[in-house]
């Protein structure tokens, strides 16, 4: 019973090796700027594979924007939170028929993301405000993977580019009497006056503690490069 144990187990490891249909990764670039990127890709044939990249970080302290100001008040401290997420679907075509999914790889990609930016200062009035952006659009993809002999692999994505839409959704609310929204609405609009497509904001929403908006749908070019580390099974 112990020899067929050891038997099966063999044949077990020996047949995961060969096929290593399965890779895990993580991404390197991302983790300098606090991002997570973790990408998962199966492979559906000896040269075509797909993959899933979640990437994220959590909300964590940017900078203080230590001159901060707001006409008709003082200027004051505010504590930024940063926080993004990604989720990229991507097919993959692998130039070398004869490997099991590696080497030279061209992919198409769908691509979604959020950029978050929260701030807030207490001290005799309130100010919190927050900024979003959301993107969705596609891309085209160049690299190259290797998998070494015991597993593990190299993933170097060496140029990602893409296209698509977004828009900037932004509030801000307070308790200072100073402040007039209708004023900030004003001055916002009048910025982006001279950036084609974004001549004014629409569904702006504001009363005497508080305002919302968002921008027109934009076009935003997007680049992506970077090497990942990871496991092949």
């Amino acid at each position: 019973m112990k020899k067929l144990l050891i038997l099966l187990v063999s044949c077990f490891i020996a047949l995961n090796a060969y096929s290593q249909n399965n890779r895990a990764k993580l991404g390197l670039f991302g983790l300098t700027y606090k991002n997570i990127n973790l990408k998962y890709e199966r492979v559906l044939a000896p040269n075509a594979t797909v993959q899933v990249n979640l990437g994220f970080r959590p909300s964590s302290r940017l900078r203080a924007f230590e001159s901060f100001q707001i006409e008709g008040t003082e200027s004051i401290d505010i504590d930024v939170q940063h926080n993004t997420f990604t989720f990229i679907p991507e097919f993959r075509y692998y130039l070398n028929k004869k490997d099991n999914a590696k080497g030279v790889y061209v992919g198409a990609n769908f691509d979604y993301m959020r950029l978050g930016l929260l701030g807030n200062h207490e001290s005799e009035f309130s100010y919190n405000g927050d900024i979003t952006l959301n993107y969705i659009g596609g891309g085209l993809n160049f690299g190259t993977q290797w998998i070494l002999d015991n597993g593990f692999t190299i993933d170097w994505h060496i140029l990602g580019l893409g296209y698509g839409s977004s828009r900037v959704r932004f509030g801000f609310e307070s308790d200072d009497p100073a402040i007039s929204f209708s004023q900030i609405l004003d001055d916002a609009n009048e910025r982006l006056e001279g950036i084609p497509g974004l001549e004014d904001l629409i569904d702006a929403v504001f009363d005497d503690t508080s305002l919302s908006a968002v921008t027109p749908p934009f076009g935003l070019p997007r680049f992506r490069t970077g090497i990942s580390l990871g496991y092949a099974f």
